[in-house]
């Protein structure tokens, strides 16, 4: 894909490979001062200064990046380009110097020791009017490209996509959780090891942000984990040994973790849920085969997928599992669903495929008016595990790259018409 961002990106991307972007995409921290030119900005923490510009609206407006502009820290007025020329490739940050406010904290600038460049190359970003070659029909654009297979995106914020990147291919090898800002696509890995780590597509954060849950089998079996996405602290929430647990979502209140469990032997899903303690109650447990739950983001709705009788005769339909443990099968228009996740408090987005779509495609379908629409429309494509940005406008997706099932997947962007 071609390079389409201006200079002053590249030259971030090259110099602030570990400390900008990551600090971007996940702390929490305060709003920090900038200098508005060269010289001023040698006193400071250069590093600090373009987070604050990264996170400041003024300096991002429409998602674009206002060199120019400038945004207000204090009493004082700072420039967005933060003392950096355009001219300058990169800049020496080995050695910052403490921020003017003593008093403000000051965010560690120590990098993970395993965060390694996976993607060498910055291509344009969504709102560019010279958008890479590589778009389809439909208006998605591929934002990842390998190696291995790119799965089961996740929208952080509107800027930051968190997926899981199999290393042999589809579903199959190690599997690292991967960070990826939308905006220029520069990636980071968040974990990696020789396991499986595998997240669920819509929302496997905590409400604070602050955390991610995921699969993982690194010990024995799959069982539940949360990261601390500042201090790449694991925690492992269930011991279960014997069950396979997958896809875990976050509730609403971040007390529960709801997720797909496999008893041994069978290869039925149940649906349960556990506190972060590891105390786990099955919430959905019948004959059915159930999995991929996903906690409604206000209340404590479950959207799940589900199958009855002979899977080889049976298509997964959406159901709901009400607060007070009443299920509701949706009535979708498409002859099924899976890898639903919610859009907002009262809508979903899910991938189906019949008669009428032999290739899967992304439809949404409105819970309150039992309404839906079709979101992707290329005729080649096989689309899956679908997910929104926090304002609705952006759809994430896994697409196949060739129209064999198991091959590798892609992650693709487009705006909701």
């Amino acid at each position: 894909m071609i390079r389409a961002q201006s200079s002053w990106v590249l030259g971030l991307v090259a110099g602030l490979l570990v400390s900008a972007v990551l600090w971007f995409g996940f702390s929490q921290m305060p709003a920090t001062p900038a200098a508005s030119n060269a010289t001023a900005t040698a006193n400071w923490d250069r590093t600090a200064c373009i987070q604050a510009a990264l996170a400041s609206e003024s300096c991002l407006a429409n998602g674009t990046f206002q060199r120019n502009a400038s945004f207000t820290h204090g009493n004082q007025s700072y420039a967005c380009h933060c003392g950096t020329p355009e001219s300058e490739p990169s800049q020496n940050l080995t050695n910052p110097t403490p921020w003017p406010d003593e008093n403000e904290a000051q965010p560690s600038l120590e990098p993970w020791p395993d965060v390694d460049r996976i993607q060498t190359t910055v291509v344009a970003g969504p709102n560019n009017a010279n958008a890479p070659a590589q778009n389809r029909s439909d208006g998605a654009m591929r934002i990842t490209n390998g190696p291995g297979s790119d799965q089961n995106p996740a929208f952080l914020n509107e800027n930051t996509l968190v997926f899981t990147r199999f290393s042999e291919g589809y579903n199959k090898g190690p599997a690292a959780l991967i960070g990826s800002y939308v905006e220029n696509r520069t990636e980071f890995i968040i974990w990696q090891d020789e396991a499986q780590n595998v997240n669920t597509n819509g929302n496997p954060f905590t409400p604070d942000k602050k955390q991610v849950c995921y699969a993982s089998d690194v010990e024995d079996t799959d069982e539940i984990w949360c990261l601390d996405l500042a201090t790449k602290q694991r925690t492992r929430i269930t011991h279960q040994g014997t069950s396979q647990l997958f896809e875990p979502s976050v509730s609403s209140d971040g007390k529960s973790i709801a997720f797909e469990m496999h008893r041994s032997g069978s290869e039925s899903g149940s649906i349960a849920v556990t506190d972060f303690s590891g105390n786990i109650k099955p919430l959905v447990e019948d004959a059915a085969d159930n999995r991929l739950p996903q906690f409604n983001p206000s209340d404590g709705r479950m959207l799940f997928q589900r199958r009855t009788g002979n899977p080889k005769d049976n298509t997964f339909q959406l159901a709901m599992r009400h607060p007070n443990a009443t299920l509701e099968t949706l009535p979708l228009s498409t002859a099924g669903g899976t890898d639903a996740s919610w859009v907002g408090t009262d809508e979903i987005i899910y991938s189906s495929e019949d008669e009428r779509f032999p290739k899967a495609k992304i439809f949404s379908f409105s819970v309150a008016s039992k309404t839906g629409r079709q979101e992707t429309f290329d005729s080649a494509a096989e689309d899956g595990a679908p997910a929104a940005s926090p304002d609705g406008v952006w759809l994430a997706f896994e697409s196949h790259a060739t129209q064999d099932q198991n091959s590798p997947t892609r992650i693709w962007i487009m705006r909701r018409k």
